[in-house]
């Protein structure tokens, strides 16, 4: 599986209202791998891990975030009947998380690419001080 990575959306703790993840559009397709805090890192691998055993076991990814709390872990699915309602409740999840150090929202979906769409396991991180998230797409192939 080959990982790409952007600093590119605004984490879900801001107050303004961001679009769904079915509108989401990132221009830029750098492969270069940014420099990401040890503590996001860890949970962006956690979710990454979580998701591709899901694949590997032929179980379907339903969007879920990761949740840093002190030194505790919290995992959580958000089933819904569109990628909209899926995003509400990541992000219902994640402003309501007392003590939160950072998050990951992960996803299973797709990159349009010069040669079309590619499927790809897409995971969304930021820390709480950070400005904008980091959206990391692993590809299937």
């Amino acid at each position: 599986m080959q990982a790409d990575a952007q600093e590119v959306a605004p984490p879900v703790n801001l107050k303004e209202r961001r679009p769904s993840v079915a509108d989401r559009n990132i221009e830029n397709a750098s492969t270069e791998v940014p420099e990401i805090p040890d503590e996001l890192e860890r949970v962006l691998v956690f979710a990454l891990d979580v998701a591709k055993e899901k694949i590997e076991g032929g179980e379907d990814v339903i969007p879920f975030t990761t949740l840093v709390v002190k030194d505790n872990l919290f995992i959580e699915s958000h089933p819904g009947d569109s990628a909209e309602e899926c995003f509400e409740a990541a992000e219902k999840n994640v402003r309501g998380a007392r003590g939160a150090d950072c998050y990951a929202f992960c996803y299973d979906g797709f990159l349009m690419t010069d040669d079309g769409q590619l499927d790809a396991i897409i995971v969304e991180c930021a820390t709480t001080e950070m400005e904008k998230a980091y959206v990391i797409a692993r590809l299937y192939r």
